[in-house]
């Protein structure tokens, strides 16, 4: 998937279905695609624990110090032991769904034009527009 936003919507491009879903998502729910405010999330509510470490990377699993009412019952995220950015995410929901995010790559003190956090048609021209704002 591909996902695009620019601070109120959010556009969803799935390459299995040819789909462009549009939307208006509330902060609880963009924050769960974005893997920094996930972790920022488990700073007050979550225990952590290392499970591996070796000179490349870092792996920590964080479950909830009160299970009642947490969405992510289970989080497991490999870091860069370089760079201490995340590079894979593994989330066990609680409705027993898993969900896997990979960081491809992170830049930091890059400025972007607006242009970058907004859907271009034209880069899809064949794709379905689903509007479900």
């Amino acid at each position: 998937m591909s996902i695009w936003y620019d601070g109120r919507t959010q556009w969803t491009y799935s390459s299995s279905t040819g789909e462009v879903n549009v939307t208006e998502p509330t902060a609880e729910e963009l924050q769960q695609i974005n893997p920094f405010a996930i972790i920022n999330s488990f700073r007050s509510s979550y225990k952590a624990r290392m499970i591996s470490s070796t000179s490349s990377s870092c792996k920590i699993e964080f479950t909830p110090v009160n299970s009642r009412g947490a969405q992510i019952l289970k989080a497991t995220i490999t870091f860069n032991a370089s760079t201490h950015m995340p590079v894979d995410i593994a989330l066990t929901l609680d409705n027993g769904a898993q969900a896997s995010i990979k960081v491809g790559t992170v830049k930091t003190g890059i400025s972007y034009p607006a242009s970058t956090f907004v859907y271009d048609k034209s880069k899809y021209p064949d794709a379905e527009i689903i509007d479900l704002r």
